[in-house]
Formats: structure tokens, sequence, C-alpha cells
């Protein structure tokens, strides 16, 4: 896949329903090894969709969301029939071949499963 390409996809950014479940999340202080986390009921936030034959995957983070942020932390372009894919880190401005699981989070969903409850899935409406 060509960089140029993918950059000239339409952007994913997060909702207005995203940001708004967002704000409602109210994070828990946990203290851990000498500092406060907190820690959210949906820490990451998913959108997902195809635009000429990419399957384009966003992830939000919360807290970004929480004070209207509505860029991804991360974005993940897969080609299925070229059997290929890159990520796009937003946070770090650069390209990257780390896989979802390999995704270095912040320390508000660090230990957090891609397949817990923590994650929280929209559907589009339309």
């Amino acid at each position: 896949m060509k960089k140029k390409q993918l950059l000239k996809l339409k952007k994913m950014t997060a909702t207005e329903e995203m940001v708004r479940l967002a704000k409602e999340d109210i994070p828990v202080q946990k203290q851990s090894y000498g500092h406060v986390e907190y820690i959210y009921k949906y820490g990451l936030y998913i959108m997902a969709e195809v635009e000429e034959k990419i399957l384009k995957v966003a992830l939000f983070l919360t807290d970004h969301m929480a004070l209207n942020a509505r860029e991804p932390m991360y974005s993940l372009f897969i080609d299925k029939e070229g059997k290929d894919f890159i990520g796009y880190d937003h946070l770090c401005k650069k390209w990257t071949t780390a896989v979802i699981n390999r995704i270095k989070f912040p320390y508000t969903i660090k230990n957090m499963s891609i397949l817990t409850p923590g994650i929280r899935l929209l559907r589009r409406k339309g």
C-alpha cells in the first residue's frame, strides 16, 4: 500500500455520539506504584469502514475525546486483496507496521485486553 494514497482517503474522526459518551464516562482513580491512574469504563473506542477496498480501523482514546479531541490515536489500513496492512500512529506522527496487539497504548488502557468490555464499539446509522 502506498502511504500517499492512504493519506488521500477520507479521514476518520470521532462522531458526536462518541464524544458525548466519552464525556459521560467518568474515570475512577486508582493508586498504582506511586502515581494515580484514571480507569475508564470504556478506555478505547473503535471505528471501522471500507473505502476503495481498504478496511480502515481507527482507535480513539476516551480521555482525548472527553476533551473534545476528534482525531484517532491510531489508524490501521488493511488491504485484504493485497494481504497487506500498515498503521499510522497519530500521537507520534509516524507510520508503523505494528498490529493491534503490539500498539503502545497509554498507561490508562495499557493492561486492557482487546477482547475485554473496556472497548466500546458503535455502529454507524444509515
